[in-house]
């Protein structure tokens, strides 16, 4: 049986690359694993990529830091910063109505 490559690849902010290349038979079960072994070795580098950026960034990548913006008001402007999220969903479209005879 022939095999066949899954092919995966990461470009960095700095215009590097990195090539994922996971060989595969030409059946479901093995397409299948071997996308399962692609998403485990980029999940590796992302990861990395995340603890590393955390590290040189620790005050603009970290998600417990709230900004001040965040912190001020009494929780009035919580609900005005909802309307404008309500507005944007009345831009869509009607539901399809049907008629009744």
């Amino acid at each position: 049986m022939a095999g066949c490559e899954l092919r995966g690849e990461l470009k960095y902010r700095n215009g590097d690359t990195k090539q994922f290349i996971v060989k595969a038979e030409t059946n479901i079960k093995s397409i299948l694993s071997g996308l399962q072994q692609l998403k485990d070795e980029v999940s590796v580098v992302l990861s990395d990529l995340v603890i590393q950026e955390k590290s040189e960034n620790p005050h603009s990548r970290n998600g417990n830091d709230v900004s001040e913006d965040e912190n001020e008001g009494d929780g009035e402007e919580d609900e005005e910063e909802i309307k404008p999220k309500t507005k944007a969903s009345s831009l869509e479209p009607p539901a399809k109505r049907t008629k009744n005879l």
